[in-house]
């Protein structure tokens, strides 16, 4: 993803237009018009260059220490960086910024789309939606046994029972 990133915005960033044909006048116009456009080629190859190597050099720079206030928000860290490394901070912060609410439901379906494989197409909606609570109960950490170790017949706790609520609230229509 990052050599996507470096890759065009070192190409964008380096892009010139080239400048009107002049006409010409003989031999050493010829040359001297090669030789310029050899010095911006080669001066866009080091600019790429340096580009290429924000990363390697963000990696060997000392990690921030825990009580440092930037080690605690990434967003700020990356604008007090982006002077020394430009292309990487602009890449950094789109990456953290980009939403990630919609991930539980967009697991969620993903999932009812294993679930309902072909061989799994004749389960009624209700076992459907018994095996996707257990599947959310499971993530949340209840472990949703009816029994205990000794046979016995096991109620969720408090807490279990508040962690379901509370997710089950997300889906609250009324």
């Amino acid at each position: 993803m990052w050599q996507g990133r470096k890759d065009s915005a070192a190409t964008s960033a380096h892009t010139v237009t080239p400048p009107r044909k002049k006409p010409r006048l003989g031999i050493s116009t010829s040359r001297s018009a090669f030789l310029q456009s050899s010095i911006e080629q080669s001066t866009r190859q080091l600019e790429a260059s340096l580009a290429e190597d924000e990363y390697k050099i963000w990696k060997r720079q000392p990690a921030l220490a825990e009580e440092d206030w930037l080690s605690l928000n990434p967003l700020l860290y990356w604008e007090s960086v982006a002077g020394q490394f430009p292309i990487l901070s602009k890449f950094a912060i789109d990456v953290l910024t980009i939403p990630a609410a919609a991930a539980d439901c967009e697991r969620t379906f993903s999932e009812l789309g294993d679930m309902l494989g072909t061989r799994r197409l004749h389960m009624k909606p209700e076992l459907i939606s018994a095996l996707q609570s257990l599947k959310s109960w499971k993530r949340l950490g209840i472990q949703p046994t009816t029994t205990s170790a000794s046979g016995l017949a096991r109620t969720l706790s408090e807490e279990e029972i508040s962690k379901v609520q509370e997710h089950l609230s997300q889906f609250d229509v009324r």
